[in-house]
């Protein structure tokens, strides 16, 4: 996926356009559209990570991020980095607990 498909990606789950998300970014029509052929700057880049509260190597691809499943939960975007690494680990643990309670758990 390219730094454009993730960024249309966490867009349209907010219900954005790229044009209304550049918009409210402060950058001027068509910034994302030309990032397939160009590199952005570190500061637009860290802007779009911190309106989606992801981080940059996510958009570029060198992690996946936790917040995708994040993005399910109502408000899920809005929290913070802390409590995303809180609530994985309780996520984890539950997973955990439930597939040891049904023998699946080596």
């Amino acid at each position: 996926m390219t730094l454009k498909e993730r960024i249309k990606q966490l867009a349209n789950a907010k219900g954005l356009s790229l044009p209304a998300l550049e918009a409210q970014l402060g950058f001027g029509n068509g910034t994302i559209l030309k990032w397939d052929k160009s590199t952005p700057n570190a500061d637009k880049l860290v802007k779009v990570a911190d309106y989606f509260n992801v981080s940059v190597d996510y958009l570029l691809g060198r992690e996946e991020a936790p917040s995708d499943f994040f993005m399910l939960a109502r408000g899920g975007d809005q929290l913070s980095k802390e409590d995303k690494t809180y609530l994985s680990e309780v996520f984890q643990s539950t997973i955990d607990t439930y597939l040891k309670a049904k023998g699946l758990n080596k």
